[in-house]
């Protein structure tokens, strides 16, 4: 569980809600951020799907962590100063346990992507929080 400081991170994610617009999708890829990142997101490069314009959907809610798709084939990581609602389709969702390492991806840093189920997600989470406190009894997260 210790933090490895490199160019390349491993991202454990969720589905997101309009996760079939990727099916058949290469996970095991490496991606880029690219230099368009500030504390609102980061764009990231690599060989996503190509979406429909009918893939546009009404704006919902969207949370830090969530992965968009744009038209374009772009795609974007959402950091805490995002949107609070969004149109592109939200795919994928980084685990709450992986957020502390949004903040550290600088461009050019590899990214992968690895999904996990929301059970597989919780157990990541409680094992974190349990290292975390070894070190700090009193941490409340």
């Amino acid at each position: 569980m210790r933090q490895v400081f490199s160019h390349g991170f491993a991202l454990r994610c969720v589905p997101g809600p309009d996760e079939s617009l990727i099916a058949g999708w290469d996970k095991k890829q490496d991606f880029v951020a690219s230099r368009r990142a500030d504390r609102t997101g980061i764009e990231v490069t690599g060989s996503w799907p190509r979406l429909q314009k009918t893939a546009l959907r009404p704006s919902a809610p969207i949370f830090p962590g969530g992965i968009q798709l744009t038209p374009s084939g772009a795609a974007f990581i959402l950091l805490q100063d995002a949107q609070t609602t969004g149109g592109y389709p939200h795919v994928l969702q980084v685990t709450h346990a992986d957020h502390h390492v949004l903040g550290q991806i600088r461009p050019g840093d590899r990214i992968q992507f690895l999904k996990r189920t929301p059970e597989e997600a919780a157990d990541d989470l409680r094992e974190k929080v349990a290292f975390f406190r070894s070190w700090i009894p009193d941490l409340r997260l």
